[in-house]
């Protein structure tokens, strides 16, 4: 393993990981969204596995579970219209007041974020094990 890769990796990992986020929540005013971001996130984690092998980064351990959660997101914002007497994956939106300041918050935004999930979690799944059969 490189040290130059390893320490341009360290440095770049977070970057990476925070634009991805930010790419998830602009995403339905913005280019972006949920696939957009788990990209970007799978790349950061592809990149970190690469310099560090897989083992210290445990992302064979986090893949199901992070698949499990994209799944819920999902399944939330398919329901919660329902629940309400709207068509499934209607957009609803509230408004919560966060710090003072007040914040839309909508079923759009956690199917996004579902989408991120699964997207994240599959394609480390797909590394772990394209890395496991290298070994």
């Amino acid at each position: 393993m490189s040290i130059l890769l390893q320490a341009t990796t360290r440095f770049l990992l977070r970057i990476m990981l925070v634009l991805s986020v930010v790419l998830v929540l602009r995403g339905h005013n913005y280019p972006g969204g949920g696939f957009i971001g788990a990209l970007v996130a799978t790349s950061a984690i592809a990149l970190y596995t690469l310099a560090f092998g897989l083992k210290p980064t445990g992302f064979d351990r986090w893949a199901p579970k992070l698949l499990a959660v994209g799944l819920v997101c999902l399944g939330v914002s398919f329901a919660w219209p329902l629940l309400l007497g709207h068509a499934p994956l209607t957009g609803l939106w509230t408004t919560l007041s966060i710090a003072g300041k007040p914040i839309k918050f909508g079923t759009p935004l956690i199917f996004d974020f579902g989408i991120y999930f699964l997207i994240v979690g599959s394609l480390s799944w797909l590394i772990a094990e394209l890395e496991d059969k290298q070994t």
